[in-house]
């Protein structure tokens, strides 16, 4: 064994990251990086040095671990402690964002999506193809798409939903006339509605299902058309990944249909708010070896539209086909795209429809090739479980239908598993933890953790020695704005005394380091509402409803389109018009519970808050504050 221990440390950082606005410069991560590299080097095997260790080793000899981006050694047959180590050092560089390759990452990613693109093109005209009886897929194919086909409509139902009974909403990205930074409630409503070509001849239904709003319709449906917007977000050192921004209106009931589709995949035990059941079967697969994780590459740009228009009931794909975003435009250039795939990443139903699919044509395989398999048949979005003798079927049926699988992440042989951001070696986790960019505050302290958490007491508290002395403390799993440390019971017991003596109940606190959201320009409040004195109906919690009144600092929306389409979003929301306290943000927070946090919040200005809020996604460091963390037992 190679023993670099012995080793003087030096290269690394002769200083403290002052505190939360602070971090290291890519150079000076590496250096930091590269002394857990070799801490971690030193507890490789003899094997899993003549396997990986030397090459590591030689390849960041210089201080850069930026030569470890494009490594990928085969070490599935070492042991999980030497797989857990290669894969930890390997995390540390794979998905850095501010390496410089030389790469462009931006082209890269345009490319790979134009690929896509292409691939959806020959799917298309393959299956027009075998429509009218000029082409013929292998009989499995052919056996698979009709049970598919069987199973998809059993899940859907006869019914498709009329607008009425969907459901739009927002989410919380970016739409094509709204940036991410001022992506709140407040901004999308008071910008003009959007939608795409395929959704204006479907404007006057829309405007029926709004009527019982019992408002003017003056403004309400006054749409522009637009495309959806190619753009671009880091990924890994080598490419972006590509997304699509969506026209507001569209994006709402995008967004619908995806929540109709979740709901009737629970119905057949797919849930995809919940990764543990995937999470499972890749534990339990990586022991007995009976089931197979499979991993698609590019799955949701590569799901052509000939496929769900064959898979899908008519009514169904007539309804996406609706709501979908047919036309696309590249923000670097003009161009426009009409797009071969039924939906983008950025689309609201494209995960529940791809999970779907892919449940169906896996399940379907199955059970053409391995009938009595006692294994479930899983997926969530691309990540898909099946028994490992179907595993080979269901690449090549899935392969002839236009998917392409990741063979880096795809496993039905020996003992490793990987779902849904688990990796598993003979039941033993071997994920590790990424680094994504030059090591900030917030890194450090969750890299300490991580290692902490793993009872690595070396490398946290190498790590440790980076953040100020006075960095706060606090239990674990509670956050990583703190370091985690376990209770001491005493002192536990010390603090609920006198929380108890003192204040009437039982609990302790802490500090943590928490993010608050960057406020609007004060000239972007103003163009929305003013803030006043007014008389509002006061809500009285034991009767459960409203009770005389009071007076209070409200939010007075200037703009009545704004009111109009406030009324429009919470009458959705909540199934039921608001009618006479729609001008009042604290009244709409009455009585319905909104998913959008950022909703403005009168209660704040009794402390000089700004209510009206969006995320802070240009400087993340400046948004850290200091926060006391109660713990109550009442």
């Amino acid at each position: 064994m190679f023993h670099c221990m012995d080793e003087a440390i030096g290269g690394y950082p002769g200083r403290r990251l002052d505190g939360p606005t602070d971090r290291f410069t890519t150079d000076d991560t590496d250096a930091v990086l590269y002394h857990c590299v070799r801490l971690l080097l030193d507890r490789l095997s003899n094997e899993g040095w003549e396997r990986a260790g030397w090459e590591v080793l030689h390849r960041c000899s210089g201080g850069s671990l930026s030569s470890l981006c494009d490594y990928d050694p085969d070490v599935l047959d070492l042991t999980a402690a030497d797989q857990r180590i290669i894969y930890q050092i390997l995390a540390f560089s794979r998905k850095r964002a501010d390496y410089d390759l030389g790469i462009d990452k931006r082209s890269v990613a345009r490319e790979k999506f134009l690929a896509a693109e292409s691939t959806c093109r020959l799917t298309n005209r393959r299956f027009r193809h075998w429509q009218s009886g000029g082409f013929t897929f292998p009989r499995l194919v052919e056996r698979v798409l009709h049970t598919a086909q069987r199973k998809i409509a059993d899940v859907l139902g006869p019914d498709v939903p009329s607008i009425e009974e969907l459901r739009p909403r927002f989410g919380p990205g970016a739409t094509t006339r709204v940036p991410k930074k001022n992506a709140c409630l407040v901004t999308k409503l008071a910008s003009r509605p959007t939608c795409s070509t395929s959704l204006t001849g479907s404007i006057e239904l829309l405007t029926d299902s709004l009527a019982s709003v019992n408002l003017s319709q003056e403004g309400l449906i006054d749409v522009n058309v637009d495309h959806s917007a190619l753009a671009f977000v880091p990924k890994t050192a080598k490419t972006d990944r590509s997304i699509a921004t969506e026209p507001s209106l569209s994006g709402m009931f995008q967004l619908a249909i995806g929540d109709l589709l979740a709901e009737k995949l629970r119905r057949v035990g797919i849930d995809i708010r919940d990764q543990s059941r995937n999470q499972r079967a890749a534990y339990y697969g990586s022991l007995s070896g009976r089931s197979a994780t499979i991993d698609l590459s590019s799955a949701s740009d590569t799901v052509s539209t000939k496929l769900v228009e064959h898979l899908l009931p008519s009514d169904w794909f007539d309804l996406l086909s609706r709501f979908r975003s047919g036309t696309m435009v590249d923000k670097d250039g003009d161009e426009v795209l009409y797009l071969e795939k039924i939906s983008t990443m950025g689309n609201g139903f494209t995960f529940p429809l791809e999970t779907l699919l892919f449940w169906a044509l896996s399940g379907s395989t199955q059970q053409c090739v391995d009938p009595r398999s006692q294994v479930p048949v899983l997926a969530y979005g691309d990540d898909i479980i099946v028994s490992s003798y179907a595993a080979p079927f269901v690449i090549e049926v899935l392969r002839e239908l236009g998917f392409t699988a990741n063979a880096q992440k795809s496993f039905w042989t020996g003992t490793f598993r990987e779902s849904c951001g688990c990796d598993y070696v003979s039941g033993s986790d071997v994920r590790p933890y990424f680094v994504t960019d030059a090591l900030s505050f917030m890194d450090v302290i969750r890299l300490r953790n991580q290692f902490w958490a793993a009872g690595d007491s070396t490398l946290s508290s190498y790590l440790q020695r980076f953040l100020p002395t006075d960095t706060p403390w606090g239990p674990r799993d509670l956050g990583d704005g703190h370091l985690w440390q376990e209770v001491d019971p005493f002192t536990a017991h010390v603090a609920l005394y006198k929380a108890r003596r003192g204040r009437g109940f039982a609990g302790q606190s802490f500090l943590s380091w928490t993010r608050r959201p960057r406020q609007l320009k004060k000239d972007v409040l103003s163009r929305f509402a003013s803030i006043t004195q007014r008389k509002v109906p006061r809500w009285d919690p034991r009767l459960g409803e409203w009770e005389g009144t009071e007076r209070k600092k409200v939010i007075e929306f200037k703009s009545s389109i704004l009111a109009r389409r406030v009324a429009t979003y919470t009458a959705y929301q909540s199934e039921r018009p608001l009618g006479e306290y729609l001008m009042m943000s604290d009244r709409l927070r009455g009585g319905h519970v909104y998913k959008d946090r950022r909703l403005p919040n009168p209660d704040s200005l009794a402390v000089g808050i700004d209510p009206f809020t969006v995320p802070d996604v240009d400087s993340e460091l400046d948004a850290l504050h200091l926060t006391r963390i109660y713990i109550l037992n009442t």
